[in-house]
């Protein structure tokens, strides 16, 4: 009996031994099943992440417009009232009185382009078009007639469709959408300068000296007041300019980076306007304003926060720009950009 029992002892204490390692093999397999969970849930989080951080980049990409661009090798040139500018249109002339009246006053240009003065700029890229409303609406979201609406619902359009220049854009809302496509594409776009806007619109260093951005006959390479069609046209219908650029005289007014202010006679290299200011540049002469204003010389301005640009006449109504002709800031629908590259 005694050795009975001691077997028994024996046998019982095999079978707690045994039952003591299945139990711990157990926890341990029920270990490693909660850490591959953990590790399957981490990784399917992982993966979500990377899609997402995907379609951040890669697919943000996919829908950003593609801006053409045209080189603009670098190089000296006069700004401002040069001859050609100052010139009575020979194929548009005014009457005679007027002209002659026109000279005494120192001919085609206005006040602010004067004094001529030598600038030097380093090579960029420019769009061959301005930006167009199909381009605006892939970044921004907004279509014309919403834009339209944000800056009064009564106010007319002036030209609708895919290829049309965007307009009814302040120079802050550009600079939005400069933001948001430089995000996407990495790139590094931005408003040119007014000495950039105006060397290319003279057609750099293949320029031939012309009057308006292109040619000495303004309806060859311009949509101005005097086509009659009182709105904007498709991007790229007119005769481009020595480099090949579009609409660089009228249809739309076009922002530039600085701000307004006086010329002086100082030869410069790659200025960005004056120092500080309450009107930002704006160039090129638009669908409905004059062929004086079409004249790759002619300066304008316009408060950065304003959608479009009106003229009429008045006495102590906006800016003077003479000859009896006031600017005001309004219902225009005249007024859009085009974007530049540095090179990299």
């Amino acid at each position: 009996m005694i050795q009975y029992r001691s077997v028994s002892r024996v046998m019982d204490a095999g079978t707690i031994s045994k039952n003591g390692a299945s139990s711990k093999s157990q926890t341990s397999r029920r270990k490693l099943l909660f850490n591959l969970k953990i590790l399957k849930q981490m990784k399917t989080k992982i993966l979500l992440l990377c899609l997402i951080l995907f379609c951040l980049n890669g697919c943000s990409n996919k829908k950003m417009p593609e801006i053409e661009m045209v080189f603009v090798q670098g190089g000296t040139f006069i700004m401002g009232c040069t001859d050609e500018q100052a010139e009575i249109d020979a194929y548009l002339p005014p009457p005679p009185h007027i002209a002659e009246l026109m000279m005494e006053q120192g001919g085609d240009c206005w006040d602010d382009e004067k004094p001529t003065h030598q600038v030097t700029v380093s090579d960029f890229y420019i769009g061959k078009y301005e930006v167009t409303q199909a381009q605006w609406k892939e970044v921004m979201g907004t279509t014309i007639q919403q834009q339209r609406d944000k800056a009064n619902s009564e106010w007319l359009l002036f030209g609708e469709g895919d290829n049309y220049p965007m307009y009814y854009v302040s120079f802050d809302e550009v600079q939005e959408f400069i933001r948001r496509i430089n995000a996407a594409t990495k790139k590094q776009y931005r408003l040119p300068t007014e000495a950039e806007w105006e060397y290319a619109s003279r057609g750099g260093n293949q320029s031939k000296s012309y009057k308006y951005s292109g040619s000495d006959m303004v309806y060859d390479v311009a949509w101005f007041e005097d086509d009659r069609e009182n709105k904007t046209n498709p991007v790229g219908t007119k005769q481009p300019n020595e480099l090949g650029i579009y609409d660089m005289s009228g249809n739309v007014w076009e922002w530039c980076n600085d701000w307004y202010g006086e010329y002086d006679d100082n030869n410069q290299t790659n200025p960005d306007g004056a120092i500080s200011g309450t009107h930002r540049v704006i160039r090129g002469g638009s669908w409905d304003s004059g062929k004086k204003d079409a004249r790759l010389s002619s300066r304008n301005s316009m408060l950065p926060d304003k959608r479009g640009l009106g003229v009429g006449l008045g006495i102590g109504v906006g800016v003077n720009v003479g000859e009896g002709l006031f600017y005001f800031e309004g219902n225009g629908g005249n007024v859009g950009f085009r974007l530049v590259l540095s090179p990299s």
